[in-house]
């Protein structure tokens, strides 16, 4: 699908990740450097494992923490990052990959290479955090400002391209932080002074803003020991501001927005509930029942594909925001389907789960995919580092899966009917549909 292939699903991150601990506890150490950098390192010692590590480093700025007239620079800078190193070419020598991706929270960061390569990608991130700021100047904010115009136009040219965009600006009004997209607006870009990308920067890209974690096969005293080393050239920075994010507050009503799409061949709707962010005691239950609604063949909604032959494909998921969030229904609809007998489709569905509740089996059914899902993905050290940097962005642990599992042990089908009942409704929704352009 067009948005989710950009979104984590929060179900997935937290459920078979529990469910995993009891069979495999992960390892690992945290410390603090005097500069405020969190580093957080687990070693495989199983040497039937690949000699594979991975290094991801996230930086507390995402789109939320823009200003009016200055949005988009979260985004921006996640290109900008690497420019005056050879972190890319590095990665790149010694066979590995790296990735970056900005969200309306934070920038992150990721590399995965031979282990033997560890210590040449930790001294780059050093030499990036440390000293892009002196190097910012006309010339590379002109190039980055092309590559990040070309990366916006090529979204708008694709079917449904500026779907999430136009999700963001129907539920969120233009006040709030979380209404513009990440990509932010070109124009805001084009006007940003020199000084303005050098204090933004100054701002938030520093080591007491950041959090670093290694995994895989590597030395762990050796690893900390270079990681002194090399980041105790970056000087702290002041407190990174905290962004002004309104409370949650439900729609209070359907909102609906109809876009014309002339590269579309099918008619595509999103159907966006506003939930709670991952802080708030609801967000575990909805994150799962997007699962019970959409995460496999035998799921609620997937009937509308299989069964009722409505839709093309489907998918329901979280985004996985922190404070608040949206739980997205998201299809293709076949010929001959309309997006409002879809949509009473889905309605009935949901009002059917709140009236008459979900079984027990349905819910075990559904946390043994996501266990099944996550146990794999934990055979790479790239997915245990990032589970580490969302524990301990997200409360502090690096290991707060484990009361996530304890949660979801304990879950029962009412708490997720109560969850439904409360979110999951038409006074609660927003409703985004692209159709073919007229010809």
């Amino acid at each position: 699908m067009r948005l989710k292939s950009q979104i984590w699903s929060a179900a997935l991150l937290w459920a078979g990740f529990g469910q995993c601990f009891a069979a495999q506890r992960i390892e690992y150490e945290r410390h603090v450097l005097p500069n405020g950098l969190t580093v957080i390192l687990h070693s495989d010692d199983d040497p039937a494992m690949p000699p594979i590590a991975a290094v991801e480093i996230r930086y507390n700025v995402g789109s939320k923490h823009e200003e009016k007239g200055l949005t988009g620079l979260a985004h921006f800078f996640e290109h900008y990052m690497f420019r005056g190193n050879d972190l890319a070419k590095t990665v790149n020598h010694c066979g590995g990959n790296n990735n970056a991706f900005t969200s309306q929270d934070a920038t992150h960061y990721v590399e995965m290479i031979p282990s033997d390569c560890l210590e040449r990608v930790l001294e780059q991130e050093a030499s990036r955090l440390c000293r892009l700021r002196q190097s910012i100047n006309a010339d590379g904010l002109k190039e980055e400002r092309d590559v990040v115009k070309n990366e916006k136009k090529s979204r708008e040219e694709q079917a449904y391209g500026t779907l999430y965009e136009e999700i963001l600006r129907l539920v969120y009004p233009p006040e709030h932080p979380y209404h513009h997209e990440i990509i932010g607006s070109m124009e805001d870009l084009d006007s940003a002074s020199i000084e303005a990308m050098k204090e933004f920067h100054g701002r938030f890209y520093n080591p007491n803003n950041a959090i670093l974690a290694v995994a895989g096969r590597h030395d762990k005293t050796r690893t900390l020991d270079f990681i002194k080393d090399k980041f105790a050239a970056c000087p702290a920075g002041q407190e990174a501001p905290k962004a002004k994010v309104p409370p949650f507050q439900k729609l209070g009503g359907r909102r609906e927005r109809r876009v014309e799409d002339g590269r579309a061949r099918l008619t595509h709707m999103a159907v966006a509930f506003s939930i709670p962010g991952r802080g708030h005691a609801h967000w575990l239950p909805l994150s799962v029942l997007s699962s019970i609604l959409g995460g496999g063949r035998n799921t609620r909604l997937t009937k509308l594909h299989y069964e009722k032959k409505l839709v093309a494909d489907l998918e329901v998921y979280t985004i996985g925001r922190e404070e608040t969030d949206l739980l997205i229904v998201e299809a293709d609809l076949l010929p001959g389907a309309t997006p409002e007998q879809v949509e009473r489709e889905i309605r009935a569905e949901l009002d059917k789960l709140v009236k008459d509740g979900i079984e027990p089996e349905e819910i075990e059914q559904i946390l043994a995919g996501l266990h099944t899902h996550r146990l794999s993905a934990l055979q790479e050290a790239a997915s245990i580092a990032s589970s580490l940097v969302s524990g301990q962005s997200n409360a502090g642990d690096p290991l707060d899966f484990e009361a996530q599992l304890e949660r979801m042990k304990r879950m029962e089908a009412r708490e997720l009917q109560g969850a439904a009942a409360e979110y999951l409704n038409s006074d609660n929704s927003a409703v985004i549909i692209f159709t073919p352009k007229s010809r």
